[in-house]
Formats: C-alpha cells, sequence, structure tokens
C-alpha cells in the first residue's frame, strides 16, 4: 500500500514539474520583450531602464539559469513581484483566492449533490420513464456544449483569418505593437486600446498616421513619446487587414498600393497633421 501511495506521490511530482517547465517556455515564447512592457507601463522606454528592468528579474541572465531561478521560486512558493500591480504575487493571490474557492466549491457541491441524486434515481427507477427523462436532461446538456464548440468557427470568424491578417497579426507582434495597445483585452494597458479603431478612425486616418505615429504624440502634451514603428506600405496594409477583418469586418483587404498613394500625395506636407485633416483625406 505504501509503495502504490509512494508511486503515486512521484507521479504526481513529475507532472506538476513538467508543467511548471512548460509553463516557463510557453511565456518566454510569447511575443514581445517583457522589460519593454514593463518599462513602457511605468511610462519609460529609454534603454538604461529597460536594461535595468532585465537585471533585477534575471531577463539578462542565460536561459538554463533562468528556468532554475523559476522553478526555485515555485517550489519556495516565492511567485516573483507584479510589476503592474506593485504587490507580491504570492500576496495577490492569497487576496483572490476566498473567491475562487467560493465559486469553485460551490459549483462542485452543486454538480455532486445533483449527480448522485439524478444518477440514484435513474439506477433505482432503471427502464422507467423517469431513468429514461434523467438521461434525455443529461443529453440535452452535453448537446448544449457540442454545439457551441461547433460555434467556434463562427464566434471567432475563423473564415475572415486570411493570409493576409495573419502577416498583420505577426507585424502587429514583430513591432511590439502588443507591449503597449491591447487588442480585445490581449496586450498592455499603457496606451489606448485599439479593439474598434479601423471604426472610430477609419482607414484613411490610419494609413497616414502609421507612417510615423511619433508625429502625433510628444511627452509634453500627451505624457508619452509613440515611437516610430518604421513600417514599410505592404506592413502598414498587412496592419490594417488584420485590425479590421480579424474581428469579423467584411471589407476587404488594404492594398499597399492605395498606402502608396497616400504617401506619395501627402509627402509635400512637412508640418504635422491635425485629426481634422487626416479624418478628411481619402
Amino acid at each position: 500500500m505504501l509503495s502504490f501511495v509512494a508511486q503515486r506521490v512521484l507521479k504526481g511530482v513529475i507532472v506538476l514539474l513538467a508543467i511548471v517547465v512548460l509553463n516557463f517556455f510557453l511565456i518566454r515564447l510569447a511575443p514581445g520583450d517583457p522589460a519593454v512592457v514593463m518599462a513602457g507601463e511605468a511610462g519609460a522606454s529609454d534603454q538604461v531602464f529597460v536594461k535595468q528592468l532585465r537585471e533585477k528579474f534575471g531577463l539578462d541572465k542565460p536561459l538554463p539559469e533562468q528556468l532554475f531561478i523559476y522553478v526555485k521560486g515555485v517550489v519556495t512558493l516565492d511567485l516573483g513581484f507584479s510589476f503592474r500591480q506593485q504587490a507580491p504575487v504570492s500576496k495577490l493571490i492569497l487576496e483572490r483566492l476566498p473567491a475562487t474557492l467560493l465559486l469553485t466549491l460551490t459549483a462542485f457541491a452543486i454538480s455532486l449533490v445533483l449527480g448522485i441524486l439524478f444518477g440514484t434515481f435513474a439506477a433505482r427507477f432503471a427502464r422507467t420513464w423517469l431513468d429514461t427523462a434523467i438521461t434525455i436532461f443529461a443529453l440535452i446538456f452535453i448537446a448544449l456544449t457540442i454545439d457551441s464548440h461547433m460555434k467556434f468557427g463562427e464566434l471567432t470568424h475563423a473564415d475572415a483569418i486570411t493570409p493576409a491578417v495573419i502577416e498583420g497579426k505577426h507585424v502587429w507582434h514583430r513591432k511590439n505593437c502588443i507591449n503597449c495597445h491591447t487588442l480585445l483585452g490581449e496586450g498592455a494597458y499603457y496606451a489606448p486600446d485599439l479593439t474598434k479603431i479601423a471604426q472610430h478612425r477609419g482607414e484613411a486616418y490610419l494609413r497616414q498616421f502609421l507612417r510615423d505615429p511619433s508625429k502625433y504624440y510628444s511627452e509634453e502634451r500627451h505624457g508619452r513619446l509613440m515611437p516610430n514603428p518604421n513600417l514599410s506600405d505592404d506592413q502598414i496594409g498587412s496592419v490594417l487587414t488584420f485590425v479590421r477583418r480579424s474581428f469579423g469586418h467584411d471589407s476587404d483587404p488594404v492594398d499597399p498600393a492605395k498606402v502608396q498613394s497616400i504617401r506619395d500625395w501627402t509627402q509635400a506636407k512637412k508640418d504635422g497633421w491635425t485629426e481634422k485633416e487626416l479624418l478628411e483625406v481619402r
């Protein structure tokens, strides 16, 4: 018996260790630089500050050493410090643990009571109308889950995810736009959310804006400095297509030639653009 328990415990430890290691590498595979994200949320983006953040959080160390520090922290329950919340992660978890346990245990208790109750009735009155009714009732709930899964394509607008949209998403991540902006809740919150930017601003505005965003923001006026991502016409077209089509818009992909025409037409203008002028560009 003890041998059986020991084997189970050992297997459990191995599985937990594998999950921790997998989680570490999944975080590292995420697009963007964590130090740049933290610097952006702090309102500073100079390289000296970014370097200090990398040193503070061990991001400048070799990957095996980072993994060792990460696993050691999990084992010793030292889960690190939340830069966004400015508090230890363990403290944040403990603050939210009561509500989580209440929800989990309530759902477990309800499912346990109903499962035992209906299961007992179905077994006691097997091959009767009550057994059939309970079976149909359970199948209805299973069918609702299957129906929801079958609608994933429709709900996620899978038919709109074209190669142009995918390329736009790659540009979005490669240029670290996600480090400051959010799309449907994904990304950082240092800069404005861009989920509906295509509807609010229009393509003409965005085409001109993306040529050099740094012209429209200043540290004195807006409290931040937006860098110039140096996007090509093809990249601008891809990003605009990604922003529109990945959220269910059925308009055509943005043509890079159209971006180039706007660029040529506005090339002579040297000073900054007002929002009104940009909205009038067609």
